[in-house]
């Protein structure tokens, strides 16, 4: 039985599929671990999660894709190495670009900065 909600990645077309791109870049490297940069193209569910997996570098903490290294949250539960240090979107009122940027928190994170 397949499992629910697991997207796949294809070199090449398969009929049906859609069409998800990302460029990447790799920041700083520690023992066997990496922080990425990462840059979606298009907008397709668990799209940079597939990605990872597919090049055999699953997100630390994402066994559902892979990783066998567990991370947990702040709260003692599960978490995974992923998360937007920033966004944008148009304002539904005013109509104005708005920008987030956000620091990572995740102290997988703060242990690379240590060096």
């Amino acid at each position: 039985m397949r499992a629910k909600n697991i997207v796949t990645a294809f070199d090449d077309e398969v009929p049906g599929s859609l069409k998800a791109e990302l460029t990447y870049t790799v920041l700083q490297t520690k023992d066997q671990l990496s922080i990425v940069e990462v840059y979606p193209k298009t907008g397709r569910p668990h799209q940079i999660r597939v990605a990872m997996k597919s090049l055999g570098t699953p997100i630390a903490g994402d066994a559902k894709y892979g990783a066998s290294l567990k991370l947990l949250a702040d709260d003692g539960g599960p978490a995974i190495a992923l998360f937007a240090r920033s966004f944008g979107f148009e304002h539904p009122i005013t109509k104005t670009r708005q920008t987030v940027v956000a620091e990572p928190s995740l102290a997988i994170y703060r242990d690379f900065e240590r060096g």
